[in-house]
């Protein structure tokens, strides 16, 4: 009985093989259509978007439009700082007297870390942990271990590698 069992189970599998479409479609969702889909922007570089954010859809719309909002936000508040330092982001619109260089603040920064560890790029998220770490004036450098920018680097670097544990123990 279960030599019979198992080959109908081979032969189901090597059927249902058999049948299989030789390749799926790539892309299932219709990138531009879902942006555009969308009222509130004021980026409409939908090429960066294409390349750098990961799409969704849900059958709710107000997670599907706040899920868009929240990538609108970021780029929003991302800055390029310089060829050495690279990008950054502030939290606010017009930049306070009190934040650090190019207008960033720490407050955030672990939050903008967890936003940014999804860009398709990782440059922009290497930068913004390398500029808390690195940039002279980028102040204060609240950056001892169980911060919330080295625990969004921790998140940021598992997001990127497969090595997760390495990247946490610093």
């Amino acid at each position: 009985m279960r030599w019979s069992r198992y080959m109908l189970v081979v032969f189901l599998s090597l059927t249902a093989m058999a049948f299989a479409p030789r390749s799926l479609p790539a892309q299932v969702l219709d990138k531009q259509r879902q942006l555009e889909s969308q009222i509130f922007w004021d980026n409409r570089d939908w090429d960066w978007y294409a390349e750098q954010i990961p799409f969704f859809e849900c059958p709710d719309a107000d997670i599907t439009t706040t899920y868009y909002y929240r990538w609108e936000l970021l780029t929003k508040h991302l800055t390029y700082g310089s060829p050495n330092n690279g990008y950054c982001f502030t939290e606010f619109i017009d930049r306070p007297f009190w934040s650090g260089a190019y207008g960033a603040i720490s407050c955030p920064a672990g939050h903008q870390l967890y936003e940014a560890r999804w860009l398709r790029r990782p440059r922009i998220s290497r930068d913004y942990a390398r500029y808390w770490f690195q940039t002279p004036g980028a102040q204060p450098r609240n950056t001892v271990p169980g911060s919330p920018i080295r625990f969004g680097r921790c998140r940021q670097c598992m997001a990127m590698t497969a090595s997760r544990w390495r990247c946490c123990r610093t």
